[in-house]
């Protein structure tokens, strides 16, 4: 585990949160600052396996937008589609410029976040848009 990532312990306890990307460094350090945080972590390397854990009930997705196959908005579009889920969703890009932020929004998610992210950035995100 990654101990010299500073983060305020537990801010996310008792939050499930799906964290899908195909980049694997991406989608581990992502899933260590969320746990080092308290949150309760699944990760999917993809959207197929992304709707394949679905059946369980997520607080949050944290999705990155470019993926093979199957990219972010198609993914959430399915999620509120297809199995009728709420959940809230944040948006992860390397490419955050207006007109991505633009279609994140049209798919459905609440934010989209710049990668790299700052670990602070990125719980403030979480917990702010759930309580929303």
């Amino acid at each position: 585990m990654c101990s010299y990532i500073n983060i305020p312990p537990l801010q996310l306890e008792g939050i499930k949160v799906l964290v899908v990307d195909d980049e694997i460094d991406n989608r581990e350090l992502v899933a260590i600052i969320l746990e080092q945080a308290g949150a309760n972590v699944v990760t999917a390397a993809s959207a197929d396996k992304a709707l394949q854990v679905l059946h369980e009930d997520f607080d949050a997705l944290l999705c990155n937008i470019e993926m093979p196959n199957i990219d972010g908005y198609t993914l959430l579009r399915q999620i509120k589609s297809q199995l009728h889920q709420q959940i809230v969703a944040i948006a992860l890009t390397a490419y955050a410029g207006t007109i991505n932020q633009q279609q994140a929004r049209n798919a459905g998610f609440e934010k989209l976040l710049a990668k790299p992210i700052e670990p602070t950035t990125l719980i403030n995100a979480i917990v702010n848009t759930i309580k929303q």
